[in-house]
């Protein structure tokens, strides 16, 4: 499996440790506890984007909310229902409260999976919203609703108890299959950029 300095904003956040952190809570007098102003991620490679990004999730979290919106950039809806795809700039978020969400969701499965050569051209729809996204300072939060790799039925099939245990046995055609699927995760990872050049934080 290829290695990247930056695998993806989530398994940083997922591995990070912090020092001299309180969590925030409250104290003996109802005031909300300060975060520390140190923290550190697991990975020393991570960039500046993932570093920023993390602590500003710890800098804003007594501050209230981030309202998010799943393939905001991508669709969105009208007075007829579905009304538009893939145009630029536009988003129901922005056009209902006069701003873009904080938060944006994304699905990587088709990107990642044996479905990868379906839709390229969704796909580098998918990949051009999460670059507009980082460069609207939105935060991108990915899922992955992978087909299952033994079985070749969808995300929610479970007809087989054999998926996980294979995973990691190295012998194994769906061990061989899930790390090809984590091999294109790091590629997408490493290749998205922004208009600054920065590898974009996904947090996972």
């Amino acid at each position: 499996m290829k290695l990247s300095t930056l695998l993806i904003a989530a398994v940083v956040l997922a591995a990070s440790s912090c020092s001299r952190v309180e969590l925030p809570g409250r104290d003996e007098t109802g005031g909300t506890q300060q975060i520390a102003d140190e923290l550190t991620l697991a990975d020393a490679q991570a960039t500046a984007a993932t570093k920023a990004l993390y602590r500003n999730l710890w800098t804003i979290a007594d501050k209230g909310f981030m309202f998010g919106h799943h393939d905001d950039l991508m669709y969105g809806c009208g007075k007829d229902g579905f009304a538009w795809h893939g145009q630029e700039g536009k988003s129901d978020t922005k056009d209902v409260c006069g701003d873009y969400p904080a938060v944006m969701g994304v699905d990587l499965a088709t990107l990642i999976d044996d479905r990868y050569n379906d839709s390229p051209s969704e796909n580098e729809l998918r990949l051009r919203c999460i670059r507009q996204a980082y460069d609207l300072g939105i935060v991108v939060v990915a899922c992955p609703h992978l087909d299952n790799p033994l079985t070749g039925g969808d995300a929610w099939d479970n007809s087989n108890n054999k998926v996980v245990s294979g995973i990691p046995d190295s012998g194994s055609e769906v061990h061989r299959t899930f790390y090809s699927w984590i091999d294109r995760l790091a590629d997408i990872a490493n290749s998205l950029k922004g208009s600054d050049g920065a590898q974009i934080p996904i947090i996972l």
